[in-house]
């Protein structure tokens, strides 16, 4: 038997060896497009050992082409002169049993990557994401490492048992932090359903438990005795409506109804203060955020649910993954290029800043959620200031060069 991942591997390389052999990669897909898949002709991938997913990527592009690649292979034999090297070239085009294989690999690297993109997003929170991904995969991973209800991935068992151990490896490290479940309440869609309904009612009541006692803290150290804190309903709550956001991977889903009955909040307890404003979110029914981020939610709903907030904002932005950071690094070493190689720390920073919002488009307009007492500042400070010239009259056009001269000076 051939390692088919190595196989695939150096077709790739021969593919993008040279501008002529991508032309004819090309040019066969121009002229027998091999699927509706890709709305233009393509090349193949090559795996980094650096890149996630990257053999998933690499693989799963060239059985999608596979009759693209036995052409292009043929193709290059027939314009080839040296017998040896002709021979060389017919001993890379895979069997059909050797295709078959690739398939499969690609059907379990699929799982994998699927848990990946879950908990990997850079638009939005992505660590309540965590346990029920790698949950999916080790599930999903498992059932298929039964050969005799998995034949196709007999070949794969070995690999299989290897990777379970790894995933049962990192997910016994999420018990040393509260963060993973703790986040998995902050979701307003689910409110801690995924642990009530995989992992039993019995942890779902110490997981609980315990993010009492985080909201406890967190409550006591934004109130002191000499403040009250803050009464449960007091404040109008706002409104949000729409439908669930799907979050978890095919292998955990269901269609089961909502478990989760609404509940009247505790009567307050001299002894518990912050009990009724704990229940007054993890007792009430679940949101229909309708595509609304849940960092909008809570900024909405920072008046009414301030502790809760409070705990949104330090763990919410916790990253589930380095990827995000990794891309950003990566784009710093576009951004700073030999004719920009002076630029210091602070400016990339805040290149990568406007790039990274200009981009995903997160740019936020109109009034602060919380209050307007920033606003009201600004418009103070700017009572006091007016624009001049650089040349010392008042602004009136751009320069010729489309630049605003301007500067800032105080009435003072």
């Amino acid at each position: 038997q051939r390692d088919e991942i190595g196989l695939i591997r150096t077709i790739s390389i021969k593919e993008r060896s040279s501008s002529k052999r991508k032309e004819i990669f090309l040019d066969i897909q121009r002229s027998h497009p091999p699927s509706s898949r890709y709305t233009h002709p393509v090349h193949l991938k090559n795996d980094m050992a650096v890149r996630w997913s990257s053999i998933y990527i690499m693989l799963d592009r060239a059985e999608s082409l596979k009759t693209v690649v036995d052409a292009f292979l043929r193709r290059l034999m027939s314009e080839e002169t040296s017998r040896s090297k002709c021979d060389k070239l017919n001993a890379l085009i895979p069997t059909a049993e050797e295709w078959k294989q690739v398939q499969s690999c690609v059907g379990l690297l699929a799982h994998a990557d699927n848990a990946q993109q879950a908990f990997s997003s850079e638009n939005g929170p992505s660590l309540h994401l965590v346990l029920p991904a790698l949950e999916a995969l080790h599930r999903a991973w498992k059932v298929r490492s039964d050969p005799l209800a998995w034949p196709k991935y007999a070949r794969f068992v070995p690999a299989l048992e290897a990777a379970l151990e790894k995933i049962t490896e990192y997910y016994s490290y999420t018990e040393d932090s509260d963060a993973y479940t703790t986040v998995m309440f902050l979701d307003p869609s689910s409110k801690g359903e995924h642990i009530r309904k995989h992992w039993g009612e019995d942890l779902y009541k110490t997981a609980l438990n315990r993010l009492e006692d985080i909201y406890r803290d967190r409550y006591e150290a934004l109130y002191t005795n000499e403040s009250q804190g803050p009464t449960p309903g007091s404040q109008c709550a706002d409104s949000s409506t729409g439908r669930k956001i799907t979050c978890l991977l095919r292998e955990l889903s269901d269609d089961e109804a909502d478990s989760i009955a609404a509940q009247n909040t505790t009567t307050a307890n001299p002894l518990r203060p912050w009990l009724p404003g704990f229940n007054e979110y993890i007792r009430t029914p679940k949101e229909k955020l309708n595509g609304l981020p849940s960092v909008e939610w809570w900024g909405i709903n920072s008046k009414r649910l301030h502790v809760w907030a409070s705990l949104a904002r330090d763990y919410l932005p916790i990253m589930a993954s380095s990827v995000s950071s990794e891309r950003a690094f990566s784009s710093a070493g576009i951004t700073i290029t030999k004719r920009r190689n002076r630029l210091k720390g602070d400016v990339v920073e805040a290149l990568q800043v406007l790039k990274s919002v200009y981009r995903r488009n997160i740019f936020f307009e109109g009034e602060s959620l919380d209050d307007n007492e920033d606003r009201e500042d600004f418009e103070d400070l700017g009572n006091d200031l007016f624009l001049v010239n650089d040349d010392g009259g008042e602004f009136t056009e751009p320069d010729d060069d489309g630049e605003d001269n301007f500067t800032i000076q105080s009435l003072d």
